[in-house]
């Protein structure tokens, strides 16, 4: 956990810089350094846990909420990532190979075969249909792009 030291990963290049007295854990997508994480030597409570899983699993500007959302790391430092019914595949260099699943039967064929994921047709179906009800089939998001 040494700053300003660029760890190679089994994906994307990986480093933390100081920012103040916490560090900042960044990832290099092509050719472009983004945040994801800012750690802290501050102490925990039990009540920091409670209130960020409950904003992540309740509050409606949560990602996990309104989005149906899927990631696996892939072979060779790739990463497979599912939003509402878009397939996108990162290589190491950057590149994204991006593919819009635009019925139920691929959405449920690309959970098996590239997420591992045997969900019964009927839920895939009740969690698209609430997608489409709410104006996120399709939808993007800026985290999945």
């Amino acid at each position: 956990m040494r700053p300003d030291i660029v760890q190679d990963t089994p994906h994307e290049p990986m480093r933390f810089l100081p920012v103040g007295s916490e560090l900042v854990l960044q990832v290099k997508l092509g050719d472009s350094w983004d945040n994801l994480w800012r750690l802290c030597s501050q102490a925990t409570v039990d009540a920091d846990y409670d209130v960020a899983n409950w904003f992540t699993a309740t509050h409606p500007a949560s990602v996990f909420v309104s989005n149906m959302i899927v990631a696996r790391p892939g072979p060779d430092g790739a990463r497979h990532t599912f939003l509402n019914g878009r397939v996108n595949f990162r290589l190491p260099d950057g590149t994204v190979k991006r593919q819009d699943l635009n019925d139920d039967a691929s959405v449920a064929d690309v959970l098996v075969t590239t997420f591992g994921l045997a969900l019964p047709i009927e839920d895939i179906r009740t969690g698209l249909n609430v997608l489409a009800r709410n104006g996120r089939r399709g939808a993007e998001h800026q985290a999945f792009s």
